[in-house]
């Protein structure tokens, strides 16, 4: 999968955390995924109903064959399956939206709590994920930048992302939204005397 972030994107994107965190007590974070979840649950589902549909067609079209063939057809038909149901295009198709929406959900919860965005010492945490396989953004904010924004503040700035992602400019996107919340944040969550960069300001890749 080609990342949707050129190298130069994440130095643009690493300046622009960085002006928010001089102008405000934010601690902001970018992650990008490959993905949130492998849905293996869902893909070996489908892989077993193709593969038995596939024997099932085959003593049909052939009924003087011998049964062991149309078992042993099953097993690349499985296969096939399984890999082409994890491909970004197909899966994202084929798994539910709420699954997708769930799994970027937990996978953006967790990061949160694993890079400390939970235990800065003004509350103001705030994470803006990305999951490149299930097109899904999530943003995420502590208690001092929900207090600030409101959650319907946050959510506000989702669907921009999504759409600059699907046109291929996610750079563009995490800019955009980047700059918006800059005012509030400087506004609502202002530098604190002693203010430290108390988490790193690079992209995430994982």
């Amino acid at each position: 999968m080609v990342s949707i972030l050129a190298h130069a994107d994440e130095q643009a994107i690493e300046a622009a955390i960085a002006r928010v965190e001089e102008r405000s007590a934010t601690e902001l974070v970018v992650a990008v995924v490959r993905r949130s979840d492998d849905y293996w649950q869902w893909r070996v589902l489908s892989a077993a109903g193709w593969g038995v549909a596939a024997a099932i067609a085959f003593t049909f079209l052939l009924p003087d064959a011998s049964p062991l063939f149309a078992i042993l057809l099953q097993i690349p038909v499985a296969a096939l399956v399984y890999f082409v149901t994890g491909l970004g295009a197909v899966l994202r198709r084929f798994v539910p939206a709420a699954v997708l929406d769930d799994a970027a959900q937990a996978r953006a919860m967790l990061l949160f709590s694993e890079r400390g965005l939970h235990d800065t010492r003004e509350r103001t945490g705030l994470l803006v994920f990305i999951s490149e396989l299930e097109h899904r953004v999530v943003v995420l904010g502590d208690s001092g930048i929900r207090a600030a924004v409101g959650d319907d503040g946050l959510r506000f700035y989702v669907d921009d992302v999504i759409d600059h992602i699907r046109r291929g400019r996610a750079v563009d996107g995490i800019l955009d939204v980047i700059a918006r919340l800059e005012p509030v944040l400087v506004e609502k969550a202002p530098v604190r005397p002693g203010d430290v960069n108390e988490i790193p300001n690079r992209v995430i890749r994982e």
